[in-house]
C-alpha cells in the first residue's frame, strides 16, 4: 500500500533584505577571508624571495634579513634602511 507524501504549501515571499548593506556577520566573514588571503599572499611572496640567491637579492637592493619586513610592510617601510 503506497502512501502519498504531502508537501507543505509554499510560503509567501518574505520582504527583501535591507538594502543598507551586508549583515554584520557577513561583513566580519568578508574581513576574515580578506585577512587570510592577504596572509597567504604575504607568505608566498616571502617564500619566493627566500628562493632567490644572495646575488639576485643584492641586485634588487635587498638583504635576506629584510625579507620578512619587506613582504609584510612593503618597500615603503620607514624603518627599512635605504641603500
Amino acid at each position: 500500500m503506497a502512501t502519498m507524501l504531502e508537501l507543505p504549501a509554499s510560503r509567501p515571499a518574505t520582504a527583501a533584505p535591507d538594502a543598507s548593506g551586508p549583515s554584520p556577520l557577513l561583513d566580519r566573514l568578508n574581513r576574515l577571508f580578506a585577512s587570510v588571503r592577504r596572509d597567504v599572499r604575504t607568505a608566498r611572496a616571502y617564500d619566493d624571495l627566500m628562493r632567490l640567491d644572495d646575488r639576485t637579492l643584492r641586485d634588487l637592493g635587498v638583504h635576506r634579513t629584510e625579507l620578512a619586513s619587506i613582504t609584510h610592510h612593503g618597500q615603503g617601510d620607514p624603518t627599512r634602511r635605504q641603500r
